[in-house]
């Protein structure tokens, strides 16, 4: 089985310490089709008082990521926003690769797995 790099973006939404108002959070991607993994750009926010805000910011980070070509970072979009959830991004660590996911669930470990599966979907065989 191809080892994955796993990158936690996020910790639990769901802390005792914060309330559910400001619990948004969202994912962008800018992807350049099937290129290599360091064309893609990912911005992800959590703990933001509403959506729109939580996009608006990971919209930002994606376009501010670096050592990625101007036309991936042009491709960044808002692909899912959550509420009182996990988020975690996994990317083949193969040079060249372009294995890619991300996970959105109610539990870290939830959010980990379904990454790593989106990842596995798209690395080279």
């Amino acid at each position: 089985m191809k080892s994955i790099q796993i990158a936690l973006l996020a910790a639990a939404l769901t802390a005792l310490s914060w309330s559910a108002a400001s619990a948004e959070g969202a994912i962008a991607v800018g992807q350049a089709g099937t290129a290599p993994r360091q064309e893609v750009a990912v911005g992800l926010s959590t703990d933001f008082p509403t959506a729109k805000a939580a996009a608006a910011d990971a919209l930002a980070r994606c376009k501010a990521s670096g050592d990625v070509k101007a036309s991936t970072l042009r491709k960044c979009k808002v692909v899912q926003t959550f509420k009182n959830q996990c988020a975690a991004v996994a990317m083949d660590p193969k040079a060249g690769s372009n294995g890619f996911g991300f996970g959105i669930a109610k539990s870290r470990s939830g959010a980990r797995n379904a990454a790593i599966v989106q990842c596995g979907q798209t690395a080279d065989r």
